[in-house]
C-alpha cells in the first residue's frame, strides 16, 4: 500500500529503491517527493543500466549484469562459452557499493542524500583491469557451489 510506504518513508533515515527509472516517481516515492517531508533522508537509487542513456529502462538481474559487463566472458567453461560465476556478483558487489554510499551520506554533512548507483557499472569497475588484461581466449573452469541457485548458460533459438 503506497499510504504505509509513504509512512514509513517520511519517518525513514534510509530509502532504499531498486527500480526501473520512474517507478518511485509515480508512487510519488521518490527522492524530491519524501525530501519535502523528510530533508535528512539518505535515499539509494539502484538500476540495472543508470537513471538516463540508452539503457535505462531495460529490465536487468544478475545474469544480465554478468553478461553486460564482460564478467560471464571472463569465466569461460569447458566448453567454451561464458558462463555466470558462481555467485550473484551483480547484487553482492552493488550491495557494498550501496552500504559505502549510505554510511557515507550518513556520516558526512552532505548538501544531498540522493545516491544513484548502476548494477553494471560497479561490476564493470571490479573488473575492468581483468577485462583489459585478456589475451586470447583464456578458459577457465565454471565456478558453482550447491550453497547458490543453480545458473548455466543456455542456448536460445535466438542464439
Amino acid at each position: 500500500d503506497h499510504a504505509v510506504a509513504r509512512r514509513l518513508a517520511d519517518s525513514a533515515d534510509v530509502v532504499i529503491e531498486a527500480f526501473r527509472p520512474g517507478v518511485m516517481q509515480r508512487m510519488g516515492l521518490d527522492y524530491a517527493t519524501l525530501r519535502k517531508t523528510n530533508p535528512d533522508v539518505v535515499y539509494l537509487s539502484i538500476s540495472g543500466f543508470g537513471q538516463d542513456g540508452p539503457n535505462a529502462e531495460r529490465r536487468c538481474s544478475d545474469s544480465v549484469v554478468q553478461a553486460f559487463s564482460g564478467l560471464a566472458a571472463m569465466n569461460k567453461g569447458n566448453d567454451g562459452m561464458p558462463h555466470r560465476v558462481g555467485v550473484f556478483a551483480g547484487d553482492v558487489i552493488t550491495g557494498l557499493f550501496g552500504f559505502m554510499a549510505v554510511q557515507s551520506a550518513e556520516s558526512a554533512s552532505w548538501t544531498s542524500g540522493f545516491c544513484l548507483l548502476a548494477q553494471t557499472a560497479t561490476i564493470f569497475a571490479l573488473c575492468t583491469n581483468a577485462i583489459f588484461s585478456m589475451k586470447g581466449t583464456r578458459r577457465r573452469r565454471r565456478t558453482t557451489h550447491v550453497r547458490f541457485a543453480a545458473n548455466a548458460t543456455i542456448t536460445t533459438s535466438a542464439g
